[in-house]
């Protein structure tokens, strides 16, 4: 540890510390903490810097990692796709892919969101990738399970119809039951709907892991 770290402490880190590949991108919105842009595809990424955080959990232990947030993304109602460690520069980080409802009134699309968190010294750098379902929505739900069972990976159900006498009813239970990953969620099936969110906040999320630039006294 030099002098000046030793008397000063380390550099705090600044937003410019983190640099992505935004070619193509649209800058809408652009604060000392907090830039955002929209991709060709339509999706928000969004860069912000936070203070450092204390997760109750070690960095590389993804088992830890993921129980804590399937547990806090369940309590606002969303769900957990999948959580994965990754190395940044020789950075220690994390990415996980979530979905949940979207807010929007009537609709019944899914919000999904891909998320890097990559703490560095004093701070903790976030990058969000954001696309909402629009349109004809569960068709990669449907597909996939229709693919399921005829692969026999999805026993028949016995179960009982249970009759619903309206839209407005059926709409409203679709919206109130709980979110849970689906088969259709699995990364292998991006490649038949490349398209869909889902699909895209993913390529999206691995372009930023793949070109994220950091300044060399943040990974010091």
């Amino acid at each position: 540890m030099s002098f000046l770290t030793s008397l000063f402490g380390h550099k705090k880190p600044r937003l410019t510390d983190l640099q992505l590949n935004i070619a193509g991108w649209q800058l809408y919105e652009s604060r000392d903490t907090s830039m955002a842009w929209s991709t060709p595809e339509q999706s928000a990424v969004r860069l912000q810097l936070h203070d450092p955080v204390q997760w109750p959990f070690a960095l590389h232990d993804i088992a830890a990692a993921t129980r804590y947030w399937q547990q806090e993304t369940a309590k606002i109602g969303g769900a957990l796709l999948e959580l994965t460690a990754l190395n940044i520069q020789g950075v220690a980080a994390l990415q996980g892919i979530f979905k949940y409802r979207d807010p929007t009134p009537g609709s019944l699309g899914m919000y999904f969101v891909a998320i890097i968190w990559l703490p560095v010294k004093n701070g903790l750098f976030q990058i969000n990738a954001e696309a909402v379902e629009k349109g004809n929505t569960g068709f990669r739900e449907a597909v996939v399970m229709d693919l399921q069972l005829k692969q026999g990976n999805i026993p028949p159900t016995n179960d009982e119809p249970e009759f619903i006498d309206s839209a407005d009813a059926l709409f409203a239970k679709l919206r109130e039951s709980e979110l849970r990953c689906l088969p259709s969620d699995d990364r292998q099936y991006d490649e038949m709907f490349p398209e869909h969110p889902l699909s895209e906040v993913r390529r999206t999320i691995a372009l930023c892991a793949q070109h994220t630039q950091l300044a060399k006294h943040v990974r010091q």
